[in-house]
């Protein structure tokens, strides 16, 4: 008896066909449309506008406060389609990015330490030897004559030499300048990535079934923790006798 092949190609067919739609994905962009701040915490909605392909798809809620309170998600969904399921989980790709970033700037901090250190090494070189030039302005010894063809050459080269040290000077203190510039810009960068805050963000992961391609809004409400708000009052009076006039901010 043959083999069937025919019957395992449609079925391995039909089966990447379920494991693809299964694993179909759309990044949401959605907008906060209201914000009610308590005395600790807030309640915070988000509305979107979504293109929901045939058949099953994950929905991403993305870049939602990591304070977020996961027990407090509600979805709500207006068109003909059925929500399958609501999930919530953190991203750690902001960090991973931080991460990154930070390593590629602490390399170019390095690679600019280094050379600075060169640059400044040269530049002491360089004054080392304009003092030298400077003390060496005795030519010839005291009982010594000295001919006017080698007091010339002995000038022009003393001329020449401390013009191009101290050429070279302003060049190295320019260079060094720029690398302590761009150190200082690196160590600021470097500060702002440091900053313990932010890290990650939260994510809504939204299942929904479809039996055609429909237009969706999204309402999407949540309980953040960090957040709050306290009462600020101004109280003034004219005189002892007239009313208090109490304002609340």
């Amino acid at each position: 008896m043959k083999p069937n092949y025919t019957v395992f190609l449609l079925l391995s067919f039909s089966f990447f066909q379920t494991v693809f739609a299964q694993n179909k994905k759309q990044i949401v962009s959605s907008k906060i449309e209201k914000v009610t701040v308590f005395t600790s915490g807030g309640q915070v909605s988000r509305k979107a506008k979504v293109a929901i392909p045939q058949g099953k798809t994950e929905l991403v809620f993305a870049g939602i406060s990591p304070s977020i309170d996961k027990q407090s998600i509600q979805v709500k969904g207006e068109s003909n389609f059925t929500i399958l399921s609501v999930i919530h989980q953190t991203n750690y790709l902001n960090q991973q990015q931080r991460q990154e970033e930070t390593a590629v700037l602490e390399r170019q901090r390095t690679g600019l330490q280094n050379k600075l250190r060169v640059e400044s090494s040269m530049l002491l070189v360089f004054k080392n030897e304009e003092a030298m030039l400077s003390k060496n302005q005795a030519i010839g010894g005291d009982n010594t004559g000295v001919r006017t063809v080698d007091l010339r050459e002995a000038v022009d080269f003393q001329r020449n030499r401390l013009t191009e040290v101290l050429l070279k000077q302003l060049e190295l203190q320019t260079a060094i300048q720029k690398l302590d510039s761009n150190i200082r810009l690196i160590d600021h960068q470097l500060r702002v990535l440091n900053r313990p805050s932010d890290y990650a963000t939260s994510e809504v992961l939204v299942t929904v079934q479809a039996k055609e391609v429909v237009n969706a809004n999204f309402e999407l409400s949540y309980f953040v923790r960090n957040a709050g708000w306290f009462a600020t009052y101004d109280l003034r009076v004219k005189d002892v006798s007239s009313p208090i006039d109490l304002a609340l901010y």
